[in-house]
This record gives structure tokens, C-alpha cells and sequence, in this order.
């Protein structure tokens, strides 16, 4: 058990998730061991602090299109899942897109080919 999982954002983020029915994942204890403040700082915080507006994006969520990455859901990874909750907390149906959740950076043409299928 690493430092990072025994106190501050980490553990914030474990109450998080398990506020909203998300199990814990062991995804947070590899990166705190792999680069530790740099990814808690620079992902981590920004993605444990983001809270949407949802009555203001309720009237436009006809414009709002929410994804995951297939490999993501299939590992069951926090970016999927809290896509999944964002949705229902829409209203809107979440679609599966290729790859991960990085799946912009990786192969961006792949990536941009299907979002432009997805869209109306």
C-alpha cells in the first residue's frame, strides 16, 4: 500500500466513487506508484474537483454526445464509468467509441473518423 492511497486526494477520490456506486480500481494505485504527484496533480485533482452544471446542460443536452472508450468499459476503468453516470445523470445515451480513453492521442484520425460518425 502506497502513502498516496492512505491519505489525501486519493482517498478523496475513493470516497467519491464510492458515493456514487463506482468501485475503487487499482488503476490509482499504479499511477501513484508509476509518477505520484505529477499525475495526481495534473489528472487526478482536475478530474476529482470537475463537478458538471447539470441544470444548466440540461436543455442542451441534444447537443451533448458522451463516449467511452470500449477498452475502457471492458476494464471497467473510471473514465467509462463516470461517463456512465454523467449520462444517466443527463439523460443522454452514452456511445461506445473505439479504443481507450486516450484513444484521441494514440490514433487521433481513427478517433476523429468515428466521432464524425457518431454525430448527426
Amino acid at each position: 500500500k502506497t502513502v498516496c492511497l492512505e491519505q489525501g486526494p486519493v482517498v478523496a477520490m475513493g470516497h467519491f466513487l464510492n458515493d456514487h456506486e463506482l468501485p475503487f480500481s487499482e488503476v490509482f494505485q499504479k499511477a501513484c506508484q508509476r509518477d505520484g504527484n505529477q499525475w495526481i496533480q495534473y489528472e487526478f485533482l482536475p478530474l476529482v474537483q470537475y463537478e458538471p452544471d447539470i441544470p444548466n446542460l440540461e436543455p442542451h443536452k441534444h447537443k451533448i454526445t458522451l463516449l467511452a472508450g470500449q477498452q475502457s468499459t471492458l476494464r471497467n476503468l473510471a473514465f467509462a464509468r463516470i461517463a456512465l453516470k454523467l449520462s444517466q445523470m443527463l439523460g443522454v445515451s452514452l456511445k461506445p467509441c473505439v479504443g481507450h480513453h486516450s484513444v484521441y492521442h494514440f490514433t487521433p484520425d481513427e478517433f476523429v473518423d468515428h466521432l464524425l460518425s457518431l454525430l448527426p
